[in-house]
């Protein structure tokens, strides 16, 4: 026979608790305050831990070994017979084999989800995450219906709870970036993040969030990186510069990071695993590298300082696709700008379209070329954020 208990059900005190299990000719609780002379003799203890899922078998003589109880706890702690109902199924407004924009936009599938009810909050922990579906943002083609941009709650089982359906202002390319689990809202960007909002998804309340540079209200408010304790960075473009804005998640309160005093043509480059140290290059006003790099860490507000020859090398080889004094073949042209992504703790790789790429120390600062760069994960219609995780840069690929 098997017991199966859920994770919102109490046991000995509560889920990580410990429950006694009897076994006789056939088998109780023993709950605390009972008779313990009614009880069977056999009793197996079990920790119960938010993931566990395993079998536990008594082991005195062989009957009990032949008729094991298996104790299993649900990560999600909902049982089989306790979801909500299914939500209306959602599907694409598009047609695109054979439309204008067949080869400009992929066809959004929505996940099959279930209706989100107040008392699924309160399971929320480790393990769950929000996630944004959302179609390319389209402004090109009149036949093109943008498809609803839809949030969701998904649990450690990958069951999805449609939260919300968000506002068609910011339905288009929309990624989700940051969620703070407190206070019930996230942070997300849409048209391949030049716009972003803060959206309170118990209310449905949402602000756009608009920075000044330079004395202009900027026209690209962008996301960089959230650690995990829920510092943020983000960038601001006007036609004066860029500058980085630093969210403090203790203060909850913005402020100019401590990057804003380095130059007004910055980009960020690569963001640690961690989301709390991010690589920026300095640009000329021609959107050149100069060879400048700073690194960044979100918590302490701090920046330090390196001078990288090989970034112009790399710089030109991205635009050019030639790189001096490397083997690297081929003419291939780029846009000119780098792309890089996190070794280890202590080395960061940037690369250019090109294929070349260099490795960068950044306990010295040193950089040597490589023969290859590491692959960087892209984000397609479908974006998450993990319960207390970290996100990094992200580049949006659109199917096409």
């Amino acid at each position: 026979m098997a017991v199966k208990i859920s994770k919102n059900v109490w046991i000995g005190g509560g889920v990580a608790g410990v429950a006694v299990l009897a076994v006789g000719v056939g088998w109780a609780l023993a709950w605390p305050g009972g008779d313990a002379d009614a009880s069977p003799a056999v009793r197996v203890t079990v920790t119960a831990e938010s993931t566990d899922v395993a079998p536990i078998v008594a082991t005195a003589g062989a009957e009990a070994a032949a008729d094991p109880i298996e104790v299993v706890v649900d990560p999600d702690g909902i049982a089989d017979d306790e979801y909500p109902e299914a939500a209306p199924a959602r599907t694409d407004p598009n047609e695109y084999e054979g439309s204008e924009f067949e080869y400009y936009a992929t066809k959004v599938e929505y996940p099959d989800a279930l209706v989100m009810e107040d008392w699924v909050w309160d399971l929320v922990g480790a393990g769950w995450s929000m996630a944004l579906v959302s179609g390319v943002a389209d402004g090109y083609h009149d036949s093109y219906v943008q498809p609803p941009a839809v949030l969701y709650l998904v649990s450690p089982e990958d069951v999805y709870f449609e939260v919300a359906r968000l506002p068609d202002e910011i339905a288009g390319g929309a990624q989700i970036v940051s969620w703070d689990e407190d206070d019930g809202w996230i942070r997300l960007g849409w048209w391949e993040g030049s716009s972003s909002a803060r959206f309170d998804y118990l209310t449905g309340a949402w602000e756009e969030i608009v920075f000044v540079s330079y004395g202009e209200t900027a026209w690209h408010n962008g996301f960089t990186a959230a650690n995990a304790e829920g510092d943020e960075l983000w960038d601001a473009y006007s036609f004066g510069g860029r500058k980085y804005y630093r969210w403090d998640a203790d203060s909850e309160a913005w402020s100019a990071s401590a990057l804003v005093d380095k130059g007004s043509e910055m980009r960020a480059i690569a963001t640690s695993s961690d989301g709390d140290r991010v690589l920026v290059s300095l640009e000329d006003d021609q959107g050149a590298t100069t060879g400048e790099v700073y690194l960044y860490t979100l918590s302490s507000d701090e920046v330090e300082s390196y001078t990288v020859p090989l970034f112009v090398q790399l710089y030109e080889a991205a635009r050019t696709g030639q790189f001096a004094d490397s083997a690297a073949e081929g003419t291939r042209w780029g846009w000119g700008s780098l792309t890089g992504a996190w070794v280890d703790d202590t080395a960061v790789r940037i690369f250019s379209s090109s294929g070349v790429a260099i490795e960068l120390d950044t306990t010295t600062g040193e950089s040597v070329e490589v023969a290859e760069g590491v692959e960087i994960e892209t984000v397609g219609s479908e974006t998450r954020v993990g319960w207390g995780e970290a996100t990094g840069l992200r580049v949006w690929d659109c199917g096409c």
